[in-house]
Order: C-alpha cells, then structure tokens, then sequence
C-alpha cells in the first residue's frame, strides 16, 4: 500500500469539519507491532473497498504510551448512513472493544461499544485537540504521523522509480 504522509493539521481539520467519520483501530497489545500494522493495513484496505477514504494515524495513548495505528474512515454525504454498519462489522473483525463515529446528523464525535450500542459509554463526545483526541473516559491519544493513499498517478510513478510516497 502506497502512502504519502498528511501533515497533522490536516488530519485535524478533517476532525474538526461536520463530514461523516469513523475512527477504529486494529491493533491489540499481546501482537507485535509488525502484526498490528498488517491488520491496520487490512482495516484500510477493507476502508477503501467499502468505497470510503482513509487515513492511517500512528500515534500513542497518552496513559500507557503503547504505540497504535488508528484508521480514520471518511465518508462523503451519499455514503455515510452506510458507516456505521461496516464500523460494526470491522469491530467484530479486528476483535476491538469500542469504535469512534461521527454521523451527518451530528457535530459529535461519539463512542461506541463492541455490541454496536451507546450504552455504557461515558456521556460527552470525544474532543479533538491540536495533536490528538479525548475520550470521554479522560483517556486520550496523541498523533505523531499519518498518512494518506497515494492515487493511481502517483503510484504510476512510484512504480516507474520516482522517488514518492513510502510503503508502510
């Protein structure tokens, strides 16, 4: 997979616009970070061919400081009512906990737990700060890098030895 590295700022005023949005991650504590950024690559891969954009956001929980890899999923208008749907499915997938999403109808980014329900999730929406989110719960996690797919131009030179993009 192609990438080109997104400047923080931009990740940011996607998170701070009114699009439709999920966040997931695929990483799990007991895999190495090779595994992780494999199933990360397989949650993106799994983005795109449900027809929605991404971006992969490396950063670490502010707590523990583990390192994770989170997807952020962007939807367009005519698609949106679908993401709420695919970010269940990939939960169940990717054997996470609880997902972020932003619906068109909502300015809020919202948490949502493995049974795809809002029950149990602490009241109040996720707050997006300069480098990265805070949970409802007071946990948070701070961005270090992200990067977006290359498009098919791009990777054309990439494959002619122009030197663009990196392959995660």
């Amino acid at each position: 997979m192609l990438l080109l590295e997104a400047t923080l700022s931009k990740v940011v005023a996607v998170l701070e616009s009114e699009r439709p949005l999920a966040i997931l991650s695929a990483s799990r504590p007991e895999k190495t970070h090779q595994n992780n950024l494999d199933s990360t690559k397989h949650l993106a891969a799994a983005a795109r061919d449900a027809r929605f954009g991404f971006t992969l956001i490396e950063g670490n929980w502010s707590a523990s400081g583990a390192q994770e890899w989170l997807v952020l999923v962007v939807a367009d208008a005519n698609r949106g009512s679908h993401l709420l749907g695919h970010c269940r499915k990939w939960i169940k997938e990717f054997e996470r906990d609880f997902f972020l999403i932003r619906n068109a109808d909502s300015p809020d980014i919202l948490q949502i737990v493995a049974d795809g329900s809002r029950k149990g999730v602490l009241m109040g929406s996720v707050r997006v700060e300069s480098g990265g989110l805070k949970l409802p719960d007071g946990r948070s996690f701070e961005f270090s890098r992200a990067f977006y797919p290359a498009g098919w131009f791009t990777g054309l030179a990439h494959s002619s030895g122009a030197n663009v993009g990196v392959t995660i």
